[in-house]
């Protein structure tokens, strides 16, 4: 019942299903993306990239004023660092481009990672002038990654098909896709539909769309202030549960209603996207609904295949606007490739000189197991250093979270986790569908970036929905199973 409301059609299929103008524009597309998509073209791309990067974080932060002990954004251009750095990003480049995977999950997470967060982070070698050893290890990092995520779905590849006896029937794997995703609509509506109503319990239909930094800021630490009297509450828990787990439920909602044409689905979606925004105002919020639309269109014009391509030319053009739009280079630019980047370098420059935080905070379960030599959190520690304590919150994740927990061994320990995570994602949500791969891709690859993967919030939101789709898997089988016996 509850599905079938979620699912009323937004308009009929006739009519729809002959999209004439999504099949115009595929046409004129495709030839220029069969010109993106060579490698030489991505080579040259990537290259432009990293130039544009560089000449506007010179442009625009060497002489910022910013919250923090350098008085700005420590951008100082080091020429002879450069003759390093950039050597070294192209040779990585080339392997990057060279590694593809068949599934999509995985190869978009791999080209989103390599763009939004190695590219900045050889940058930063020579534009504020870190620790050669950072250098070194960041570098290490990304690269035993990429190549244990090769590794890993190799393994992954060969014992499924060791496991499978024959070839699994179209019309078998269509109709467990349909199973799971009803099942995964129903889930994300009942969660979806909570968030709403805490959101209307705290402030009622009060809606704000304000994102200025000290709006956003001084929303969230309202929100924080309010919810604190729950702390170490079962409503607190259940509350940390429905927010972490709403923010992926509600795109995949929206999505889900677009491709599918379902109306109380995506009008769920919706809402919720603005009831978490108006909770605690976090821009990425607002950011990952474009990223909704795009994919969708994208999937109308049969371009998703081409999506590494596009997202690299995307880059591009929004690094060109920058030049002439200062605010969208500070909003996105900044914000989504500059500041993780640099709250790396923090980081590493941080743990080098002081007690490693060995999975003592920040790690479920492990947390719960040790003793913290910190009375406050990786977070207040980065804020007090170098903000002055004015950041409420400088999140970051991937090398910085390995370094801040386990040092230098972290270069080897946690790629190896994180090729396990990612790839049992990447089987997981492969059911999804193209489109849902993408689109869940781009969330969890900018979420890895600016949050540990230990964390609570990315452990209830990220890898329980995964969790979800795998436990509903388990009931297709079941019910699968079931009906060959009933035969």
């Amino acid at each position: 019942m509850l599905y079938d409301l979620m699912n009323k059609k937004i308009f009929t299929k006739k009519g729809a299903d002959n999209p004439t103008f999504f099949r115009n524009i595929d046409s004129i597309l495709s030839s220029l993306l069969d010109h993106l998509s060579n490698k030489n073209i991505q080579m040259i791309m990537l290259i432009l990239i990293k130039g544009l990067y560089d000449v506007l974080a010179i442009k625009y932060l060497k002489t910022a004023w910013y919250r923090s002990i350098f008085s700005g954004y420590n951008v100082n251009f080091d020429i002879g660092r450069a003759v390093i750095g950039y050597p070294v990003f192209i040779i990585v480049s080339v392997i990057v481009i060279n590694i593809n995977f068949k599934n999509k999950f995985l190869d978009t997470i791999k080209h989103l990672l390599f763009i939004l967060y190695f590219l900045p982070i050889n940058s930063s070698f020579y534009l504020q002038n870190p620790a050669v050893s950072f250098f070194v290890l960041s570098h290490l990092y990304f690269i035993l990654l990429i190549f244990l995520l090769v590794i890993v779905e190799r393994i992954s590849n060969t014992i499924e098909h060791k496991t499978k006896f024959g070839n699994v029937d179209r019309g078998d794997k269509k109709r467990e896709q349909d199973f799971v995703l009803r099942f995964l609509v129903i889930v994300s509506g009942i969660v979806c539909i909570a968030l709403i109503a805490h959101k209307i319990s705290y402030n009622g239909s009060d809606i704000s769309f304000d994102i200025s930094e000290d709006s956003v800021y001084g929303s969230r630490q309202e929100y924080l202030d309010n919810m604190r009297q729950y702390n170490e509450t079962l409503f607190s828990y259940a509350l940390s549960l429905i927010r972490s787990l709403s923010s992926i439920a509600s795109i995949f909602l929206i999505y889900y209603a677009l491709e599918k044409r379902k109306i109380i689905s995506g009008t769920i979606g919706a809402l919720c996207i603005v009831a978490n925004f108006s909770l605690d105002s976090s821009k990425g919020t607002l950011f990952i609904v474009a990223v909704v639309f795009v994919v969708f269109v994208l999937y109308r014009l049969s371009l998703l295949k081409n999506f590494n391509s596009l997202f690299t030319l995307g880059i591009l053009i929004a690094l060109i606007l920058s030049f002439f739009m200062s605010n969208f280079y500070m909003v996105i630019v900044r914000r989504l490739m500059f500041i993780p980047a640099w709250m790396n370098n923090l980081y590493h420059d941080f743990f080098s000189s002081h007690p490693l935080v060995l999975w003592s905070q920040d790690a479920v379960p492990f947390k719960w197991l040790f003793t913290s030599q910190y009375s406050v959190s990786p977070l207040e520690l980065i804020s007090d250093t170098y903000f002055l304590g004015e950041m409420p919150s400088p999140n970051t994740g991937l090398f910085a979270e390995a370094f801040m927990h386990f040092g230098p061994a972290g270069t080897i320990i946690y790629p190896v986790i994180l090729s396990l995570l990612v790839v049992w994602f990447a089987k997981g949500i492969d059911i999804l569908g193209e489109g849902l791969s993408v689109l869940l891709a781009v969330r969890i690859a900018i979420t890895m970036i600016n949050v540990p993967v230990t964390r609570i919030d990315f452990i209830l939101g990220n890898t329980l929905f995964v969790f979800i789709i795998y436990l509903i898997k388990i009931l297709w089988k079941i019910k699968n199973r079931s009906i060959i016996v009933s035969r």
